[in-house]
């Protein structure tokens, strides 16, 4: 687990989260002794190549600390990966947020002024000029298997462009693409935990802060793909270059009052419905819907079963299958001609990542980030 931050100096991938939200709780009681626990990553963010391209999404409902809205989803912008800074460690490793660009439909926005940040970077004022991005907890690089389809213990963020605010500093960073020196400019963006056509939110003190960075090296990672799978989309994607740090953040309202919170309610799920597979018990969980019937994306979903005590229920040689641990971690080519195949299965190392060996794409390996 992270280790507690000081405030004032140094302050220290299948989801069905979703529309009016009461805030009542007060934040107060989780800052103790001028210390704050977040329960949420920092993150390093990197610019995705625009293609394949993502159908967008219109009308959908966000509900925040600033209130109810309803977005256009545009376009794919960003994959954001759990990031250890300063070797301070990561929470969850599994769970990425995929940053896509937003238009608000309703109601319209006024800029909120003087709203305080505070984080382990220090204390800064902001204003909030306009939503800019939804941020979507996301799987990349392996199935989740065991399990249906279940909440992340990341929230999704509805993110705000900022004016004001002024940070500099260098920090290391290492992700599952590497290490980087970051030097970290001025703040782009807040973003809040956002309820998300009424599945709730986890973590409503829990905010993030985007800085600007440039780093070494300047593009980690670039040109390889990577599947992402979330509530939207499940996807192969190219990854350009690091783009953000984003720092888990306090937030207080020009009265310098705390950001009220609520309780956390459970997710809805849907029930799964299994089909035929090669193993008894063993089978395909579909999870190409929202509650009320709205597809997200074609022929989603996961492996799960019962097998032997020496093996898993995974994708293995196109269906679902009891399968041996050291057979899991394999290139699955690509079903349609828009995609480029991916890297999917099990490591027997829960800490280490079915993941595309970088430079040598289709070859895939259970790994850690180096």
């Amino acid at each position: 687990m992270r280790s507690k931050v000081t405030l004032g100096r140094s302050v220290l991938a299948f989801v069905f989260v979703a529309t009016a939200v009461a805030f009542t709780q007060p934040l107060v009681s989780r800052v103790e002794g001028g210390k704050q626990e977040f329960s949420t990553d920092h993150f390093m963010c990197y610019e995705l190549r625009r293609q394949p391209r993502f159908a967008g999404r219109s009308g959908d409902s966000l509900a925040d600390q600033f209130g109810p809205s309803t977005v256009d989803v545009r376009d794919r912008k960003r994959l954001c990966n759990p990031a250890d800074k300063n070797d301070e460690g990561i929470l969850h490793p599994s769970e990425h947020l995929v940053a896509y660009t937003i238009r608000q439909t309703a109601p319209d926005f006024d800029t909120i002024r003087d709203i305080r940040l505070v984080n382990q970077f220090g204390e800064i004022e902001v204003d909030l000029a306009r939503p800019d991005y939804l941020m979507v907890p996301s799987l990349k690089f392996h199935l989740m298997m065991e399990r249906g389809p279940a909440p992340f213990t990341t929230d999704h963020f509805k993110c705000y462009d900022l004016r004001r605010g002024r940070t500099r500093t260098t920090v290391n960073v290492t992700d599952q693409f590497g290490d980087l020196v970051v030097n970290v400019k001025r703040p782009e963006r807040l973003c809040v935990p956002a309820d998300k056509n009424g599945g709730g939110i986890q973590h409503p003190a829990d905010h993030l802060t985007c800085y600007r960075v440039k780093t070494d090296p300047r593009r980690l990672a670039s040109g390889t793909p990577f599947l992402i799978d979330n509530q939207f989309e499940q996807e192969t994607v190219i990854v350009t270059g690091p783009r953000e740090l984003c720092v888990p953040s306090l937030k207080f309202l020009p009265d310098s009052q705390p950001t009220p919170t609520e309780t956390p309610r459970p997710t809805a799920t849907e029930t799964p419905v299994p089909s035929p597979s090669a193993s008894p018990g063993c089978g395909f969980i579909n999870t190409d819907e929202e509650p009320g019937g709205t597809r997200y994306g074609p022929a989603v979903g996961v492996c799960g079963g019962p097998c032997p005590t020496d093996q898993l229920c995974l994708f293995n040689s196109g269906e679902c299958r009891c399968t041996s641990v050291t057979e899991a971690c394999q290139f699955v080519p690509p079903q349609t001609t828009t995609q480029l195949g991916m890297c999917l299965g099990f490591c027997a190392d829960s800490t280490h990542f079915c993941m595309p060996v970088i430079g040598a794409f289709p070859q895939c390996e259970c790994g850690t980030p180096s």
